[in-house]
């Protein structure tokens, strides 16, 4: 599971972190960086949420950073709590958020991500997939909605989720005669799309897909580090 899809998890459900919690604004901007989700707790004290699964000292330092922002902004230092939402952190980590006060909370995602060589992204099947028995139009689907953030040629998504040539070619044209997909560039031969997140049939896809999400995520319980 992406940061970015637990992020979108969090915003809709910010009780998975914390009894009470609710989300003021996802990916607020402030005078020294993006702060992932923030929030207001069930006292009433702002919250900053930011997830890292593998937070190094660096990630410490800019959370840093956010407390000073929003405490210049008028936010009372009593006031703010911040909260690191992590699937793994070292001992030093540990003593470091212990020192500033900052809350550790381990998340457990059920999807790992495996890396591939050619380029930075990579495809296990997710809750899509799975649901509807690997039917293949499903399957790139799945693969589209879990990075709809970029961009891909159709041969790309066809080796992502090991389907033919053929296959992928009645697919794609389908998916552009329906506008879920919309074309973005062109590198020499190499056409890109992107997911066409205002399409309705993809929003709804996307709901569905959050659903599912949401089913095996409660699964998986997030918990204090010892």
């Amino acid at each position: 599971m992406r940061e970015k899809q637990i992020e979108e998890i969090i915003e809709n459900f910010p009780e998975s972190v914390e009894n009470g919690l609710r989300v003021i604004k996802r990916q607020k901007r402030t005078s020294l960086g993006i702060i992932d989700l923030f929030c207001k707790d069930k006292k009433d004290n702002y919250v900053i949420v930011e997830i890292k699964k593998n937070p190094t000292t660096k990630v410490i330092a800019q959370l840093a950073k956010y407390n000073m922002a929003l405490i210049k902004e008028g936010i009372s230092k009593d006031k703010l709590r911040t909260i690191l939402v992590v699937q793994e952190a070292t001992d030093t980590i540990k003593e470091i958020c212990n020192f500033f006060k900052f809350e550790l909370k381990n998340l457990n995602p059920n999807k790992k991500i495996k890396k591939t060589k050619n380029r930075k992204f990579s495809y296990k099947e997710g809750n899509l997939a799975i649901f509807f028995m690997k039917n293949k139009f499903i399957k790139v689907m799945d693969f589209l909605i879990e990075n709809y953030l970029f961009d891909y040629t159709k041969t790309e998504v066809a080796r992502e989720v090991g389907i033919s040539r053929m296959t992928i070619e009645h697919i794609w044209n389908y998916l552009i005669k329906k506008r879920m997909i919309i074309r973005r560039k062109k590198i020499g031969n190499a056409i890109l799309y992107r997911l066409n997140t205002e399409n309705i049939i993809v929003k709804k896809l996307r709901e569905l897909d959050l659903l599912l999400t949401k089913v095996n995520y409660e699964k998986s319980k997030i918990v204090i580090p010892a």
